[in-house]
C-alpha cells in the first residue's frame, strides 16, 4: 500500500529533521551570568550535563541574570546562544530563542531577589523549553575561608568572592602544596594538596561541594614558574584590532626574547579597532593586563598601566587602531623599561633575500587588480574587511593572478594578505 503524504505531514517531517539537525550541532550547554556560580565567564562557564534527551544542572542561583552558551571559548561571538525570548524574562517563563554570535537580541533570564535558591535547570532542545525547578530556598555554603601555598605568594589577597588566584614560584620548583579550608566544616574540598610542577606551569582547580551535595563552586590557582629576573612568562594581543579578536582563551601570542626575558615582540596585521595586552589565557579576570593610560590611546603613545583581573569599564583603557593605520606592524613590549613601541611596516611590496618581489597593482583599483609573486609561483590570498573579518580566500598557482574587485567587495578599503611558502605581506587596497 502506498503512503500518501499530505502537505501537513511533509511540513512535520521537515520540522523534525530541522530540529534533529540543530540538536546534533549542539554538543554542550553552559550557564553564563552573574546569577550562576561561574559568573560572566565564557571560557570557563557553568556546564550543564546531557541526561538522555535533556540538559540538566543543579545548583544555586543568585540574584542577577543569565543566558546559555553552546560553546566554551574566550570569544563571546564564537557560536550560538540560547537567549530568553524577551529582555529581562523571569525564570518562570519557559521559552527561549537561539541567536548567532553577538548578533542578538541579547535577552537574559532574571533571577529576582525573592527567587534566590537551589534549582534544577532543565533544557529540552526538542521541545524548545527551559524549566527552572526550585528545589529549596536554602543555599549551601560553598566558600573557602582560607587558601595558602607552601611556596610563593598568592595574588590577589584571599577573598571568598574571588575565584581566580595566581601563584608565581621560582625556577627549579618541582612541587608546591596548596591548602584550602572551607567556611562550612560540613562542606568538602577536592583539588588541593601537593601539586606536581615537573611539567611546568599549570592551573589547579579546587572544587568545594556543599553539605547538600548539590551546590558546588570551583576556585582556580594559576601557577607560573618564573625565571630569575623575569616579570611575565607570556604576553598576548587581545582585541578586535588583533588577528585573534576578543578571544582570551586563544589570543595572539607575542615572542619572548631568549636573552632578555622581559622583552616581547610581535609582527603581523592590525585591523581597525581596539587593542590591549594580557599576560595569561583562560578567563578575562585570570591575571594581569597591560592597559593604555587613557581611553582610545593612539599607537604613538606606548605608556601603559598594569591591572590585575577585570578592570571596571571606566578604567579598561585600550589602544585604538584607525582605518588609516590598518596594515602590518611590529609591536615591542619592554617590561623592564615599561614601554610599548608600535612600528608600522610599509605595504607597497618588499624585497626579500632571494630578490623576489611580492606586489599588488593598481592601487586604487576600479575593476581589476593583479597579485605579482615575483619569482614565487605558488601562494595564497586572504581578503579581510577593515574590521578583521575574512571575506575571501584564494589559492595562487601562478606568479601573476588577476582578480575582479567587485566580486570581492564593494567600494572602500579592504585588506589583502598575500602568502607564499616562506613569506607573507599585507596590502591596503582602495576599491573605487
Amino acid at each position: 500500500m502506498k503512503q500518501k503524504f499530505t502537505f501537513k505531514m511533509v511540513c512535520t517531517i521537515l520540522f523534525i529533521s530541522m530540529v534533529s539537525l540543530v540538536n546534533a550541532e549542539i554538543t554542550e550547554l553552559n550557564l553564563v551570568g552573574d546569577a550562576v556560580p561561574a559568573g560572566w565567564s565564557v571560557s570557563n562557564p557553568t556546564p550543564m550535563t546531557l541526561n538522555g534527551d535533556v540538559w540538566e544542572w543543579s545548583g544555586a542561583l543568585k540574584a542577577g541574570s543569565l543566558k546559555i552558551s553552546t560553546f566554551t571559548d574566550g570569544d563571546w561571538c564564537y557560536g550560538q546562544w540560547l537567549n530568553a525570548a524577551v529582555a529581562d524574562q523571569p525564570i518562570a517563563e519557559a521559552s527561549y530563542i537561539i541567536t548567532e554570535g553577538c548578533d542578538g537580541p541579547d535577552n537574559k533570564w532574571v533571577v529576582a531577589e525573592g527567587d534566590v535558591g537551589t534549582y534544577k535547570v532543565t533544557v529540552n532542545l526538542t521541545t524548545e523549553t527551559i524549566v527552572f525547578e526550585l528545589l529549596t530556598s536554602e543555599v549551601a555554603d560553598v566558600t573557602l575561608s582560607g587558601l595558602t601555598a607552601s611556596v610563593g605568594t598568592l595574588t590577589p589577597d584571599f577573598d571568598q568572592s574571588v575565584k581566580n588566584f595566581f601563584l608565581s614560584v621560582p625556577a627549579g620548583t618541582t612541587s608546591v602544596e596548596i591548602n584550602a579550608t572551607t567556611t562550612d566544616p560540613e562542606a568538602s574540598v577536592e583539588g588541593d594538596g601537593v601539586i606536581d610542577l615537573s611539567e611546568g606551569d599549570t592551573i589547579v582547580a579546587i572544587e568545594v561541594t556543599g553539605k547538600d551535595q548539590i551546590n558546588k563552586f570551583t576556585y582556580y590557582v594559576s601557577i607560573s614558574i618564573v625565571e630569575e629576573g623575569e616579570i611575565y612568562s607570556a604576553l598576548y594581543l587581545v582585541g578586535d584590532a588583533s588577528p585573534a579578536g576578543w578571544n582570551i582563551s586563544d589570543p595572539e601570542p607575542m615572542i619572548q626574547d631568549e636573552e632578555n626575558l622581559n622583552l616581547f615582540t610581535w609582527q603581523g596585521d592590525l585591523f581597525a579597532g581596539e587593542l590591549k595586552f594580557s599576560t595569561f589565557t583562560g578567563d578575562w579576570c585570570d591575571g594581569d593586563w597591560l592597559l593604555a593610560t587613557a581611553a582610545d590611546q593612539t599607537l604613538d603613545h606606548g605608556e601603559y598601566t598594569i591591572y590585575t583581573g577585570c578592570a571596571p569599564e571606566e578604567e579598561d583603557f585600550k589602544w585604538r587602531v584607525s582605518e588609516e593605520q590598518i596594515g602590518e606592524w611590529i609591536i615591542t613590549v619592554d617590561l623592564e623599561n615599561e614601554l610599548i613601541s608600535f612600528d608600522y611596516q610599509e605595504v607597497t611590496g618588499i624585497e626579500y633575500n632571494d630578490h623576489s618581489l611580492i606586489n599588488l597593482y593598481p592601487n586604487p583599483a576600479t575593476e581589476y587588480f593583479t597579485i605579482d609573486l615575483g619569482t614565487q609561483s605558488q601562494g595564497s590570498l586572504d581578503v579581510y574587511s577593515v574590521d578583521g573579518r575574512r571575506i575571501h580566500h584564494a589559492v595562487l598557482n601562478e606568479s601573476k593572478s588577476i582578480f575582479n574587485v567587485k566580486e570581492l567587495s564593494g567600494s572602500g578599503l579592504i585588506i589583502l594578505r598575500v602568502s607564499t611558502k616562506e613569506f607573507s605581506k599585507t596590502f591596503r587596497l582602495s576599491v573605487q
